[in-house]
């Protein structure tokens, strides 16, 4: 019976995992560029940081203010 009821249990657990698997590939796949904020022309070179203490958006390629919305903000 433990055997059995191992069996179940390792065969549910790959169930599982494939479901899950099977959502982050469609999730990764109904993305649209449009929903990354980083392609907007006011990004930059859409490699930002926030700064802090400032409570700015940085481009770290020139230095410059962007829109708060580049860094998620």
């Amino acid at each position: 019976m433990k055997m059995r009821s191992a069996k179940i249990l390792e065969d549910v657990r790959l169930v599982l995992f494939l479901l899950f698997f099977a959502l982050t590939v469609f999730l990764n796949l109904t993305c649209s560029e449009e929903d990354n904020p980083l392609t907007d022309p006011a990004c930059g070179s859409g490699h930002v940081s926030w700064y802090e203490k400032a409570g700015v958006c940085r481009d770290e390629a020139n230095n410059q203010v962007v829109p708060n919305k580049c860094c998620g903000r």
